[in-house]
């Protein structure tokens, strides 16, 4: 009898083929850490999707998603088996944000056999709704450990009554060594030479905006209940142009924004977004024209859509007929008015104020469609 060697099977150490950890981690503390670390323990792949990828930095969003990459890669020691995805937002379409996080499952998940796929994270009010959207998948709760969220980290990183010294000895206490070093590189300047702190540009820039903020929210704190403000938004469209204003001060300061603003009192809304287009771009186009070239509206009301509040925008497509790009002339609170062209104006989400970069292409979706 001869016999036969028999080679036995891979049985792999991990639960799980492949588990998928999404985050915004601004600023990346102790707990996403925590989280990830015990993702690799469960899973031969751990996918870490960074959401809010391609944003202008605000005080919600400081760090690009580059910089979130190379900070959890940084404090976890570029460990092989982690993977990294970034994720837009799409806050008026959560269909095509989560089939883009679909296909970030296939990609990590090609190949394998009925693969055993989980989502990790800690169920609260604001993750819920998409954890939600993936039943299909396990999912693995972490519980939180510390009463604190990155939220309450920026604030300290932005709090204007804090000197840097005490903001750093603040955030050393919720988050690694080498996540404070890159909040450092990206906050401070130092003079090696005299020793001096100094905030970067964009910090200052930041700072100023948490000021401006602050302030808004003290002058709305005496108010019986939260307040909903109402604005109106002109997106004006022609020739393949969009045009757009340069934002002169706080919030989004320096930053492309559709001209618009806050409804008047005793105005109607039909009204406000001609007066708000006319004041900023000083367009050569009669409200006549402009009204009859109307060709679309919606109300934008993502809860989130603004670090002011509560703001409902009722925003209105205009198509102009193709020709000559009227003159324009920045005015009010723009800094500049340009007509941009629309292949230009898709590179242009991290430069973009607010939601705006989504109204418009919701509208660019439309005008497409209609065809």
């Amino acid at each position: 009898m001869t016999n036969t060697a028999i080679t036995p099977s891979v049985v792999s150490p991990y639960k799980f083929d492949v588990v998928m950890y999404i985050c915004r981690a601004q600023i990346f503390h102790t707990e996403h850490e925590r989280t990830i670390r015990r993702a690799l323990e469960i899973a031969e792949k751990v996918v870490v999707v960074v959401g809010s990828a391609f944003k202008a930095r605000d005080t919600r969003n400081p760090f690009t998603a580059d910089e979130r990459v190379l900070t959890i890669s940084d404090v976890l020691d570029f460990d092989q088996r982690l993977f990294f995805e970034t994720q837009r937002d799409h806050p008026y379409n959560d269909t095509m944000w989560s089939s883009y996080v679909l296909k970030i499952m296939s990609k990590h998940a090609k190949g394998l056999h009925e693969p055993r796929l989980g989502l990790i994270g800690h169920r609260k009010e604001d993750t819920a709704y998409y954890i939600d959207m993936f039943q299909q998948w396990e999912f693995i709760e972490i519980g939180q450990t510390g009463q604190f969220c990155a939220s309450d980290l920026r604030k300290i990183l932005f709090d204007l009554e804090l000197t840097h010294v005490e903001k750093l000895e603040e955030l050393a206490k919720y988050v690694s060594p080498k996540s404070l070093l890159h909040v450092m590189r990206f906050a401070y300047n130092h003079d090696p030479e005299t020793g001096a702190w100094t905030h970067t540009e964009e910090m200052q820039r930041l700072m100023r905006e948490a000021s401006f903020l602050k302030k808004h929210a003290k002058s709305w704190a005496s108010a019986p209940y939260a307040p909903t403000f109402v604005t109106v938004d002109a997106v004006v469209i022609q020739s393949g142009h969009v045009l757009l204003i340069q934002r002169r001060s706080a919030p989004g300061e320096g930053l492309w924004a559709i001209p618009g603003g806050y409804l008047d009192a005793g105005e109607r809304i039909r009204d406000a977004y001609i007066r708000e287009l006319v004041e900023e771009t000083k367009i050569k186009v009669s409200a006549r024209t402009l009204r009859e070239a109307v060709v679309d509206q919606d109300v934008y009301d993502y809860p989130g859509r603004s670090l002011r509040g509560r703001i409902i925008t009722h925003a209105f497509c205009i198509k102009l007929r193709d020709g000559a790009l009227p003159k324009i002339k920045a005015a009010s609170d723009a800094k500049r008015a340009i007509w941009v062209p629309l292949d230009q104006f898709y590179q242009m989400q991290d430069q973009m104020f607010e939601d705006h970069f989504f109204i418009i292409d919701d509208f660019i979706t439309r005008l497409k469609d209609k065809k």
